[in-house]
């Protein structure tokens, strides 16, 4: 990186913590008001409110820092390098931002119509293969998510829909409707705590229908498994990786000149999708620790970005562990 690019940088980061110190500045009182109105609640519930508290805080920094003309996340990685903390009296909240633009929303396996989206449920089979699922048991596992939040009974090809999970020790019917979070995966035929667990890095629980698209310039090594899936079944994934980890420093200016590309070029264009790419941000997470006296838990609600630009919150969930 030049001497002029490191400069620009760090002014960036600057300005960018200066306008977080001053948004913190405006949150506080609200924050340390929360306490004061739950302070004959538990502490549980204390952190609880506090986090709830921190959500709207959370929702003003995205509205007033990252929303910008160019949509650009403002640092060269992921996550922010510093986090905003704020003061309690009886304890503290930091807040962390980071773009989580890069995964794949498994509320596209339905389309709206309630149907199952056969081209998703091909894109998320290729995800499961390219974090090391043999074929046969990614279609699988591919087709009973889908079976979860579709709107029929009849189970896709290797699925499962209502009629299986009502004949085990725990009965349940499948959710018919949109995932509400990621713990729901648990529940599923054939999604064990192992997989799971590979699973959670690359995907997400968005909004239905809102097809996020995947920033290249935040993307990680780790997360290029998803172009093979999302973006074409032509690109293998140890050239993926490869062309990450070749990024320049300062990021693709555009989309073009990652399709540009010789590794890229050469892929046919009808098994391209160029859509589902971009140098821009369309989910923003705020993680979220709350300490309130010797007590302490860890939040994240995402805010997915819509048509016009603005950021929706999502659903506030604790984090374990």
């Amino acid at each position: 990186m030049s001497g002029s690019e490191r400069g620009a940088t760090l002014l960036t980061v600057m300005m960018i913590v200066a306008l977080m110190s001053a948004v913190a500045v405006g949150v506080t009182t609200r924050l340390a008001g929360s306490i004061g109105l739950s302070r004959a609640a538990s502490a549980r519930a204390d952190i609880y409110w506090t986090a709830r508290s921190a959500v709207v805080a959370s929702d003003a920094i995205v509205s007033g820092i990252f929303v910008n003309d160019t949509n650009r996340w403002p640092y060269p990685q992921a996550v922010a390098p510093e986090p905003m903390i704020v003061p309690l009296a009886a304890g503290d909240v930091t807040i962390l931002f980071e773009d989580a633009s890069n995964c794949f929303n498994l509320n596209l396996l339905a389309d709206a119509a309630g149907g199952a989206d056969m081209s998703q449920i091909a894109a998320f089979t290729r995800l499961l293969e390219g974090i090391g699922v043999d074929r046969a048991q990614a279609s699988g596992l591919a087709s009973t998510a889908a079976d979860w939040i579709d709107a029929d009974d009849a189970a896709l090809s290797g699925g499962a829909e209502s009629g299986w999970y009502m004949d085990t020790e725990t009965a349940h019917a499948t959710a018919g409707t949109a995932f509400v979070s990621l713990s729901e995966l648990r529940a599923l035929r054939g999604y064990e705590p192992d997989l799971i667990a590979a699973i959670l890095p690359h995907v997400c629980v968005g909004e239905p229908g809102l097809a996020g698209r995947l920033n290249l310039n935040t993307m990680t090594p780790e997360q290029a498994v998803l172009l093979p899936a999302m973006f074409s079944a032509g690109l293998d994934l140890q050239t993926a990786r490869r062309l990450i980890e070749a990024r320049p420093v300062s990021g693709w200016q555009g989309v073009e000149e990652f399709l540009a590309l010789d590794e890229i070029a050469m892929i046919a264009e009808d098994i391209r999708s160029p859509d589902v790419l971009s140098v821009e941000t369309s989910r923003i997470r705020s993680l979220m620790t709350v300490r309130i006296g010797n007590q302490k838990r860890a939040f994240d609600i995402v805010f997915d970005r819509q048509g016009d630009g603005s950021y929706r919150p999502g659903r506030l969930e604790e984090v374990q562990g």
